[in-house]
């Protein structure tokens, strides 16, 4: 069965009651059709997996819940790449949740000028969006570089967009 992917998407979930780990951050896959599975791949036409199917547990008022979405390779190419050349390596994450605000909205309620509107447009023709800082874990260096509310427009001189890629396209 061929399938299309018709959507990039964050990765929405409600705050844990009790607080407890969350995914965050991160983008994913909807289809145009798929099949009743508990899990499976995304190949394209040289075979190659391009995208993992998967469960995502939350829980809301009425209890656990489940939902089904993809999960571009890309995303987790390069833990599978260092886990298997078992060479021990550090890791730079950003200890923030991040959140998006539409363009539309970033100009007039938070100020952001249209110079650096234009340069998020350029990024990617179908997210308009930038980029904010929900929260930061107490006691790191990004707690006390960043507040809640905080627009994330770069990183390292490379204007970002999007939670995944730093603002390189991943084929999606």
């Amino acid at each position: 069965m061929k399938s299309v992917v018709t959507k990039l998407d964050r990765l929405a979930l409600r705050d844990f009651q009790p607080p407890r780990y969350k995914a965050c951050n991160v983008e994913v896959l909807h289809f145009d059709r798929i099949t009743k599975s508990v899990g499976g791949v995304f190949i394209n036409d040289a075979g190659a997996v391009n995208a993992l199917w998967l469960p995502i547990s939350y829980q809301d008022n009425a209890g656990r819940k489940e939902s089904f979405r993809g999960l571009p390779v890309s995303t987790v190419r390069p833990i599978i790449d260092v886990r298997a050349s078992r060479i021990p390596v550090s890791l730079n994450i950003l200890p923030a949740q991040l959140l998006t605000y539409p363009l539309s909205k970033a100009r007039p309620g938070l100020g952001l000028l249209d110079g650096r509107i234009q340069k998020l447009k350029s990024c990617y023709e179908d997210k308009r969006q930038v980029l904010g800082i929900k929260r930061c874990a107490a006691g790191t260096d990004c707690a006390k570089k960043f507040e809640s509310g905080d627009l994330l427009l770069a990183i390292d001189g490379r204007v970002v967009v999007r939670e995944c890629g730093r603002g390189s396209r991943s084929g999606w």
